[in-house]
């Protein structure tokens, strides 16, 4: 997994245990081996942030309240008393209409490929965009807001005009110009690449930005979850809700540089609880600790948490714990945005450790990726782009070679915390068996 490696989530999952239904298991680990990044994301955060509840705070998972079973229940995680805790996570997905573009292009591209076979897979798509002032009921009142979106509809289907300059592009030259397609659903320009990337071939040049207070993923899903779990709390306990980075750039920069007409991830978040019966959101961001260093070796990933409380004046030492829960978080790998991009690419299947090697007066000394090596050795790496991250260009070997130096020790090193793979460390020394006789080390020559 991205955010944590697997040995982390299995460590997590071990040790929540006594807490844990099966059922309840059995969800979570369908979800955390799903390959859908709104899956198993979201899944890590409810995983980690329980855990990390378990450790600092007295917990209960799935307790009732009323009908419904929120996420987790906690007697003394914040300083007020009891609360129902929530958890979610968010992507920039239906904030960039993803899933619409997405759509769209396979219906075109189908629909391609019953005019000239294969040609589909070609098909690269940038949406446009429309802005400007728009008139807006809102609860029996009318107002003029700015709008700001992408030219797609979730309802797009092809007709007969779309169909009909689709078979004409498609059976001209096999040098095809870029087509720009319009209707009231869809404005795409639709270009010929001979090896597109699948996971880029649909894409808008708009930013993830929201433009309305309330009309918004981020918004919605605040009241999602305070409508679908915690609605039956009862009274004199606390309503919260946990809030996960997977990809979000909303909760990444809740304090952003604002463009001219955008609204801030943190005034979102006001406005929700200033119009709900919430209590508290938490917000976790895996980000440096410096996100403006240009060095990141020495910048780590860290837990940033933010919390937003709707009183006015918040007791001392009522997030004591939560403070606690964060630092008992293990360190992420990635960014959300970035753990969102390795699950669609199943990056983290070949994420192996960098070869690196250090040479001193014992000899070379070279380390390997365990799982590197065990996949070449099989067989199912043979790929030169991929070998050469494992041996480079076995220059150290022939390092070894001209020093007169053989294999003197092989051993296995565990990859730090957060990583799924290991180190094979090979040491070289110098041995008579290449280098030749030599005179004894004491001999004093006559």
């Amino acid at each position: 997994m991205p955010i944590f490696s697997n040995r982390q989530l299995q460590t997590m999952l071990d040790q929540l245990d006594p807490w844990l239904s099966s059922s309840k298991a059995k969800d979570l680990l369908r979800r955390l081996r799903s390959e859908n990044p709104d899956q198993s994301i979201p899944s890590e955060y409810e995983l980690a942030l329980t855990w990390g509840v378990s450790r600092v705070a007295a917990l209960e998972i799935e307790k009732p309240a009323g009908a419904k079973f929120p996420d987790l229940f906690s007697a003394d995680l914040f300083g007020s008393g009891p609360t129902f805790v929530e958890v979610t996570a968010l992507s920039d997905a239906p904030l960039s209409d993803e899933v619409a573009m997405k759509r769209a292009a396979n219906i075109i591209s189908n629909y391609c490929n019953s005019i000239r076979g294969g040609s589909g897979r070609h098909l690269v798509f940038q949406f446009l965009e429309k802005s400007g002032n728009e008139t807006v009921i809102r609860k029996g009142r009318s107002y003029s807001t700015f709008v700001r979106r992408r030219l797609i509809t979730r309802s797009f289907d092809l007709d007969d005009t779309l169909r009909e300059l689709l078979r004409r592009w498609l059976t001209q030259s096999a040098t095809l110009p870029a087509l720009t397609l319009r209707s009231k659903h869809i404005g795409v320009v639709i270009t010929w690449q001979d090896r597109p990337h699948e996971r880029v071939r649909a894409f808008s040049l708009m930013p993830s930005e929201a433009y309305d207070l309330r009309d918004n993923p981020l918004y919605r899903a605040l009241k999602d979850k305070e409508r679908s779990q915690l609605r039956n709390v009862p009274p004199g306990v606390r309503r919260g809700i946990f809030l996960g980075d997977a990809g979000c750039a909303l909760l990444r920069n809740l304090r952003p540089g604002r463009s001219w007409y955008a609204v801030r991830g943190e005034d979102i978040i006001r406005t929700f609880m200033a119009e709900s019966a919430i209590d508290v959101v938490c917000v976790f961001s895996p980000k440096r600790l410096n996100e403006n260093s240009l060095d990141a070796l020495s910048d780590p990933r860290v837990w940033h948490l933010h919390v937003f409380d709707r009183r006015s004046a918040v007791p001392s030492g009522e997030y004591d714990r939560v403070l606690k829960l964060q630092e008992q978080l293990p360190p992420p790998r990635l960014h959300g945005y970035q753990a969102r991009s390795w699950v669609q690419n199943r990056l983290f299947d070949s994420a192996y450790l960098p070869t690196n090697l250090t040479s001193n007066h014992k000899g070379l000394t070279v380390r390997i990726s365990a799982r590197g090596l065990r996949d070449l050795l099989a067989g199912h790496i043979t790929h030169d782009k991929i070998i050469e991250r494992l041996v480079g260009n076995g220059e150290f070997f022939n390092e070894a070679v001209r020093s007169r130096e053989v294999i003197s020790d092989v051993r296995l090193e565990r990859g730090a915390d957060g990583s799924d793979d290991d180190y094979i460390v090979i040491q070289f020394s110098p041995d008579v068996s290449v280098g030749g006789l030599r005179m004894p080390a004491k001999t004093t020559p006559r």
